[in-house]
C-alpha cells in the first residue's frame, strides 16, 4: 500500500489512514553449552482508520492482499460508529527513518547470534549453570493518510536474556538480567553488571521492621515509575481521573524530580521520529524541578474533549491490531549528582532494594503502591553486607517522589525506560 492508493480510496471519505507493522524475531536459546531452541518467526499486519462523516471505522487484517476487503470492513463499521470531530495527522510529510537499523544487526543470522551469546557466556566468569537467549528482531512501521503524510522506519534490536539455574534447593536464582540494544558496542557494560550481580552477598538474615535510608536500583525503581507514569495519560488527565493532575489534592514532588518522555532519546532501541498516527515525536517534559508540565497525548483522546496538536504518543500497544491510545515512548528521569556508591558509602544503616513486584493494580489506581521485595541487601557502615528475608513497602506513590534523591549514573530498562538509582531516606520498611 503506498500513498498514491490511500489517496485513492480516501475520496468517497472524510479521512483514511493506513497503518502496517511488521516484527521478524529470530533467536535462539543455549543453555549448558548446547543449543535448546530456535525460533524464526514473522508477525506481520496492517490496519485502517477511516472517518465517515464523521463516524470512525477501523478494520485490520494480516491477509497482505486483502487490502480492499479490509477498507470496505472499516467502511461498514464507520457506519454505526461514534461521532467524533477527529482529523488525521498533517503536516509531516514524508518520513524515512532507518537510523535504527544497524547492518551489524541486520546480518546476524543464526551462526552469529549463537557466536554473540558464546562470547556472552565465556565473559562471565563464574558461568556454570547460566541460561541465555539471545534475539534479533527487525521492525518496520508505516503510516500513511489522506493529508498526505507518508512515514516510514525500519530498526533493528539485538535482545539478551541471561539467567542463572537455580540447583537443588538453593535460593539464589537471578531474575533474568536483559540487554535491549540497537548496537552491540554497549554490551560489555551489560555483563560487566551481571558480574556483580554474581559477586554480591548470598547469605541471609532477617530485619525488624522499621524506618531506614533506603536506594532502590534502577530495577526496583522501574515499576514504580511505570504506575507512575500512567497518571500522565491523557485519557485520565482529560477525564480528571488523574490524581496528579487534580487541583484539590495536596500533592508535592521534589525539586529535583525531572521526568521526561523523548521519544529521541539516542540511547534507546525505540528511538522514534513519528509515532503510530505519523505525528513527529519530540521531547515532553512531563516534570520539570518537581513542577507538573505536561502529559502525554494521541489524536482520538485529544478529540473527544475537541482538542488537538497531539504530543505524538499515540501507541498501538497490541500492534496493527489495536487502535492507537496514549502511552510513552522512552521515559527518562534526569541524573542527580552523585554516584550510586557514593550513596552506599553515606548509609551507616540502610537498606538496598534491587527487585520489586508491584501487588495490586486497584490500589496503585488510587494511588497507593504496595511492593513486594524480591532481592534486597542490608547496607552495614556503607557496605552490602547480606541478603533480606521478606520484607514489602507500602507508600502514597505521590509522596514516594518527595524527599528523594537521584544518581548520576542510569540504566536502560527494557530498552526504553532510562532511569537512575534512587535514594529514599528515612522510609518505612515492612516485614511479611
Amino acid at each position: 500500500m503506498d500513498l498514491e492508493k490511500v489517496v485513492e480510496l480516501a475520496k468517497n471519505v472524510n479521512g483514511l489512514e493506513y497503518y502496517y507493522l511488521s516484527k521478524n524475531k529470530l533467536s535462539i536459546e543455549i543453555s549448558n553449552k548446547a543449543i535448546n531452541n530456535i525460533t524464526n518467526v514473522l508477525n506481520e499486519g496492517y490496519a485502517f482508520r477511516l472517518l465517515n462523516d464523521r463516524k470512525m471505522g477501523f478494520s485490520s487484517s494480516n491477509v497482505m492482499g486483502g487490502h480492499n476487503s479490509a477498507y470496505v470492513q472499516a467502511l461498514k463499521l464507520s457506519q454505526n460508529g461514534i461521532p467524533i470531530n477527529m482529523k488525521f495527522a498533517k503536516n509531516t510529510g514524508q518520513i524515512n527513518d532507518r537510523e535504527g537499523a544497524n547492518e551489524q544487526i541486520l546480518n546476524l543470522d543464526i551462526n552469529g547470534l549463537l557466536m554473540v551469546g558464546n562470547n556472552v557466556l565465556n565473559s562471565i566468569y563464574k558461568n556454570k549453570n547460566l541460561k541465555i537467549r539471545i534475539e534479533k528482531e527487525i521492525i518496520k512501521r508505516k503510516v500513511i493518510n489522506s493529508n498526505l503524510v507518508d512515514c516510514n522506519s525500519e530498526k533493528a534490536i539485538i535482545k539478551i536474556y541471561l539467567t542463572n539455574i537455580q540447583e537443588g534447593n538453593r535460593d539464589d536464582t537471578l531474575h533474568t538480567k536483559h540487554f535491549y540494544g540497537n548496537s552491540l558496542e554497549t554490551l560489555s557494560n551489560f555483563i560487566d553488571k551481571f558480574n556483580l550481580q554474581m559477586d554480591m552477598p548470598v547469605k541471609k538474615e532477617s530485619i525488624t521492621e522499621g524506618i531506614y535510608d533506603v536506594i532502590f536500583s534502577p530495577s526496583a525503581l522501574f515499576p514504580i515509575i511505570l504506575s507512575f507514569a500512567e497518571y500522565f495519560n491523557s485519557k485520565k488527565v482529560l477525564s480528571k481521573s488523574s490524581k496528579l493532575f487534580n487541583n484539590k489534592m495536596n500533592i508535592n514532588l521534589d525539586k529535583k524530580f525531572n521526568l521526561y518522555d523523548d521519544p529521541l532519546l539516542d540511547i534507546s532501541p525505540y528511538k522514534e521520529k513519528f509515532d503510530d498516527e505519523g505525528i513527529k515525536t519530540m521531547k515532553n517534559t512531563l516534570i520539570e524541578n518537581g513542577e507538573i508540565r505536561s502529559y502525554y497525548s494521541d489524536l482520538l483522546s485529544l478529540a473527544k474533549f475537541n482538542l488537538n496538536n497531539s504530543t505524538g504518543n499515540g501507541i498501538r500497544r497490541r500492534g496493527y491490531k489495536s487502535m492507537p491510545t496514549p502511552n510513552f515512548i522512552n521515559l527518562s528521569i534526569g541524573s542527580g549528582d552523585k554516584g550510586k556508591d557514593d550513596y552506599i558509602r553515606g548509609v551507616r544503616q540502610g537498606i538496598y532494594i534491587d527487585r520489586l513486584m508491584i501487588t495490586d493494580d486497584l490500589l496503585i489506581k488510587n494511588g497507593i503502591l504496595n511492593g513486594n521485595v524480591d532481592l534486597a541487601y542490608k547496607i552495614e557502615n556503607g557496605e552490602l553486607t547480606r541478603k533480606i528475608n521478606k520484607i514489602s513497602i507500602k507508600t502514597d506513590i505521590f509522596n514516594f517522589f518527595n524527599d528523594i534523591e537521584f544518581s548520576l549514573e542510569k540504566e536502560l530498562l527494557f530498552g526504553c525506560v532510562y532511569i537512575p538509582y534512587t535514594f529514599k531516606p528515612k522510609f518505612k520498611v515492612y516485614c511479611k
